[in-house]
C-alpha cells in the first residue's frame, strides 16, 4: 500500500512539474522586450519625387541604425521638408543639377532585448 501511494504521489508531483514549467516558446515570447535605442543623425534622399526622395532618405536613416539592435519600432523624423534640390546651400550640387527633390530624415528607434538571458 505504502509503494503505491508513493507512486501516485511521485507520478501527481511530476505531472504537476509538467503542467506548471512553461514551454520553451512562451518563455521565448515572455522574455523579448522592446526597450528604447537611440535616434539615428538625420540622413538624407534624393528622387525624381518628392515621395520618391521621402523614402530614400527614411531608408539612408534606417541604415544607420547599429546592427546589434534588431529593431522593433522606427518613428521616422523629418528634419528638412521635401523640397526641390536648390533651395537650401547645403543641397548637393549633384541634386541640383538633376533637378531632384530631397528631403532629410531622422529615425528614433527601439530595439528588441532578450531579458531572460
Amino acid at each position: 500500500m505504502n509503494k503505491l501511494i508513493i507512486a501516485i504521489v511521485v507520478l501527481a508531483a511530476a505531472g504537476l512539474m509538467w503542467v506548471t514549467l512553461p514551454t520553451p516558446e512562451a518563455t521565448a515570447l515572455g522574455c523579448i522586450r522592446c526597450v528604447p535605442g537611440g535616434e539615428t543623425p538625420p540622413a538624407w534622399g534624393m528622387g525624381s519625387t518628392c515621395q520618391a526622395s521621402i523614402d530614400d532618405a527614411i531608408a539612408n536613416a534606417s541604415a544607420l541604425i547599429p546592427a546589434s539592435c534588431t529593431t522593433c519600432l522606427e518613428t521616422p523624423i523629418e528634419v528638412t521638408p521635401c523640397h526641390l534640390c536648390g533651395a537650401y546651400p547645403d543641397d548637393p550640387p549633384s541634386c541640383t543639377s538633376a533637378n531632384n527633390w530631397r528631403a532629410d530624415y531622422k529615425i528614433k528607434y527601439r530595439c528588441e532585448v532578450n531579458i531572460c538571458q
